[in-house]
């Protein structure tokens, strides 16, 4: 069974190579059927440089460069697009997911299309969960299912449950949520969300999410439905 992890990248640098490592590490019985698609969101440091580096130096990894900043839920969308695994691993690339859970992830597989790592706390404060109780709360409300309310920005799940959303098309705001509607049996797993650096995330952004993903669910009028478009750079040829 071949595993794609997918990792959006933006001003990584410095981190790329010490989560690389944790996740060959974490992974190592499964290193001949791994691949890492490493995706740079229009980074400005050297976050791609980093990432021909490790192309460079293991087969295993596949670099992907957007062409400007779009975003990290549309920058997953690019690695879907590419990624060739039988089940399909989204994560962080600043190490606040923990590539250690992802074996435990692929163990509740057996049974479920998906499963999710449900952040039962945060080291970044109580704020930071008392806002995700909130969002993903109001996303419940107007039908999210499969929303565990902690959140989950790291997820497993098969490529079947992806296609169902490709068929679909994807939308604009957090496509995580969006894909894990498609699902029929989805596990859990708790972890602890860590804080490796302060969030790039402004509070105007996150209110441009918020409602992108409130109008997967209500139509809002003024929200453009439609992921951001964009165009890509390789590191190799598919």
């Amino acid at each position: 069974m071949l595993v794609s992890i997918i990792i959006p990248c933006y001003q990584n640098e410095s981190q790329l190579s010490i989560t690389s490592e944790r996740i060959w590490s974490a992974l190592a019985k499964h290193d001949d059927n791994l691949e890492l698609l490493l995706i740079d969101d229009g980074s400005s440091d050297g976050t791609w440089n980093e990432i021909k580096k490790l192309a460079e130096q293991f087969e295993a990894v596949y670099g992907i460069k957007l062409k400007r900043n779009i975003g990290a839920y549309n920058a997953i969308l690019a690695g879907f697009e590419h990624a060739k695994g039988d089940v399909i691993v989204v994560m962080a690339a600043d190490g606040d997911d923990p590539p250690e859970l992802i074996s435990e992830l692929l163990r509740n597989l057996q049974n479920n299309d998906a499963v999710l790592a449900n952040r039962s706390g945060s080291e970044k404060g109580l704020g930071s969960v008392i806002a995700s109780k909130a969002f993903y709360g109001m996303l419940r409300t107007v039908g999210a299912k499969n929303i565990p309310a902690g959140g989950s920005d790291f997820v497993l799940v098969r490529r079947e449950v992806v296609e169902r959303c490709k068929h679909e098309e994807f939308k604009s705001g957090n496509t995580l949520i969006q894909l894990v509607q498609h699902a029929q049996r989805v596990a859990t797993v708790p972890y602890i969300k860590g804080r490796s650096k302060p969030t790039s995330w402004s509070m105007t952004k996150k209110s441009v999410l918020f409602f992108q993903t409130l109008n997967q669910f209500i139509r809002v009028p003024f929200v453009q439905s439609k992921p951001t478009a964009y165009e890509v750079e390789t590191t190799t040829d598919r």
